[in-house]
């Protein structure tokens, strides 16, 4: 690999019950299907359905958060966005709150991309605003300061 694509900053972050939660809602799916005994395409439903939610909540409970120097690039399995860092203002360390939850939302008037409660760094990108959530916020944010050179403004 060239310099150029080595990330400048990567982390990872996993909620903590993302293995129980999968497992709980696929059997708790699994055993209605295993229970449906009046016609089997009902099972066969159920069983998709079962498969379906584990993999929903397996790509909605881990985000990944790469610092490029020339894009930001972060998101779940299931969702990834890619933006220039010449687009890129970089903002504060804020708190996330519980009542924000988990996955990708929009919550006070902007998108939350978190996998696990804590903090993260407030950032946009044009006119649309974004907290991503962190286990190290203030190396992120250093690390999107490097390539982006723009600060939001108070």
């Amino acid at each position: 690999m060239s310099p150029a694509t080595l990330p400048v900053h990567s982390e990872t972050q996993s909620a903590v019950f993302r293995v129980p939660l999968i497992l709980l809602v696929t059997a708790i799916l699994l055993f209605g299907a295993w229970q449906t005994r009046e016609h089997q395409w009902q099972s066969v439903m159920m069983a998709g359905l079962a498969l379906m939610a584990g993999g929903v909540i397996w790509g909605l409970t881990q985000l990944t958060v790469e610092v490029y120097p020339g894009e930001l690039r972060f998101g779940f399995p299931l969702w990834r966005k890619r933006i220039r860092a010449d687009r890129i203002e970089v903002g504060s360390v804020e708190s996330i709150s519980f009542a924000a939850g988990i996955g990708i939302h929009f919550w006070r008037g902007r998108w939350v991309y978190n996998a696990r409660f804590g903090r993260g760094v407030m950032l946009k990108a044009g006119k649309t605003g974004y907290l991503l959530g962190s286990d190290h916020p203030e190396r992120l944010q250093s690390a999107l300061l490097m390539v982006a050179k723009r600060r939001v403004s108070p």
